[in-house]
């Protein structure tokens, strides 16, 4: 097996590596194949991890175990005691509680690979839905794709399990409802399940009601205001809380002023990444907003700009909150990028075919003309972008924190759970 062999940035490289091979093999009409398989090969990524005894995931297996032991009783001693918040995001300790139904600890992996699954699923389809839709070419659907692969924190999602689930759910959800148009309610039951799993699907889901608020208006004011978004928000939070006794409102006031005391500089290099792939992200939009907007297809995505443009004004208005901030670049701007640059490229070039390359070239406007001579250094840019993220992944970020089992038995440091949180 690879994994007996191979490192975890090595079998990741290896999984990019899959996913382009069969992405040119396979008949572009039939890419829905890749991408599933390329969900699997994530999700045995996360299943053969082995986690350091401080990641989070550590911790969520020791208390599967502790609730797989002690039944029923244990687990209702967790959610009395609100370990994790379980008490108010209910949804979320069922999922946890559905694990602990399984034979023994060696099904304990189960939960990071479910949560691969879940998470690359929904995002591998919309991306698959939203190239179908619009008619993307081969080339551009696969830099997009790689572009989303290269910056989703895989460790963070299968270690982290909670946040990069709720605001997966909701993305995936606010893509169906506003582009796609269809199951409206498996949709609202969606952003239900993701508000009760994670403060973060509740933050997510802000951001979609924000959209619908905003979508007949032209939204400036909206923008100045998710500028103030941390102010405003906890300003509000902190209202509500001091005027209902409501558990879910308690528990959000109480995230929120955690939140708050966290705010400040952060120096750390993951932060800069961060930083740079929201302005990358954001000069995409930029760059592409006239082809889109002049699409005869961009009354199909207008919902869905605007929610993107919404997104992307909250997380300036956030970027001091690290920990709220990290969470929206790691899991939604990959997305939203990988999509924009999609449609952005292929609209663009049906443009220029639609005026014939000689006359967009030489007699467009200068406006026009620059733009379309710009069109090679953006690829250029963005394929250097994935380059080197790809690089960082291996080097800088936590992917570095996945390892297999033979690599802590080749270190001398064993797979065991040192039992910090006492016996229950």
């Amino acid at each position: 097996m690879l994994t007996t062999v191979l490192t975890g940035t090595q079998f990741f490289l290896f999984i990019l590596g899959t996913f382009t091979v069969l992405y040119w093999i396979i008949p572009y009409r039939r890419r829905w194949i890749v991408f599933f398989i390329t969900v699997l090969l994530f999700a045995y990524f996360a299943h053969m991890l082995v986690p350091d005894r401080s990641d989070d995931l550590q911790l969520y297996f020791w208390f599967i175990d502790r609730i797989r032991e002690g039944g029923q009783s244990t687990f209702n001693y967790l959610v009395a005691n609100d370990n994790f918040g379980w008490e108010t995001y209910f949804v979320c300790k069922y999922y946890y509680r559905f694990f602990t139904l399984l034979p023994d600890s060696r099904y304990d992996h189960f939960l990071s690979s479910v949560t691969i699954f879940i998470t690359y699923g929904l995002s591998l389809l919309t991306i698959y839905r939203a190239s179908k839709r619009f008619d993307i070419s081969r080339q551009y659907t696969y830099l997009g794709t790689l572009f989303f692969l290269a910056t989703y924190w895989f460790y963070d999602s299968a270690s982290g399990i909670r946040s990069s689930i709720a605001i997966g759910i909701v993305f995936a959800c606010a893509y169906q409802q506003f582009v796609e148009k269809k199951h409206i309610v498996l949709c609202f039951i969606g952003y239900f399940l993701a508000a009760f799993f994670h403060p973060g699907g509740v933050i997510a889901l802000v951001i979609v009601i924000i959209t619908f608020i905003t979508f007949n208006t032209d939204g400036k004011f909206f923008y100045f205001l998710l500028l103030f978004s941390v102010a405003l928000g906890t300003r509000l939070v902190n209202y509500l809380g001091s005027v209902t006794d409501i558990g879910f409102i308690q528990a959000i006031t109480e995230r929120s002023e955690k939140y708050s005391q966290r705010a400040g500089d952060d120096s750390s290099t993951a932060f800069y990444v961060m930083v740079v792939t929201l302005i990358l992200v954001s000069s995409l939009i930029l760059y592409f907003s006239r082809y889109i907007r002049n699409s005869d297809k961009f009354s199909e995505f207008s919902k869905f700009y605007k929610y993107s443009l919404n997104t992307v004004f909250f997380l300036i208005g956030i970027m001091m909150i690290s920990v709220v901030f990290s969470r929206f670049v790691r899991w939604v701007l990959p997305q939203i990028g990988s999509i924009f640059f999609m449609l952005g490229m292929q609209f663009q070039e049906n443009e220029i075919q639609s005026k014939g390359v000689s006359e967009a070239m030489y007699f467009s406007t200068p406006v026009d003309r620059f733009m379309y001579r710009l069109r090679p250094f953006v690829i250029i840019l963005f394929v250097v972008f994935i380059i080197v993220y790809i690089w960082y992944d291996c080097n800088g970020s936590s992917l570095i924190w996945a390892h297999f089992e033979w690599e802590w038995q080749e270190a001398g440091y064993p797979y065991i759970w040192e039992a910090w949180y006492g016996d229950l």
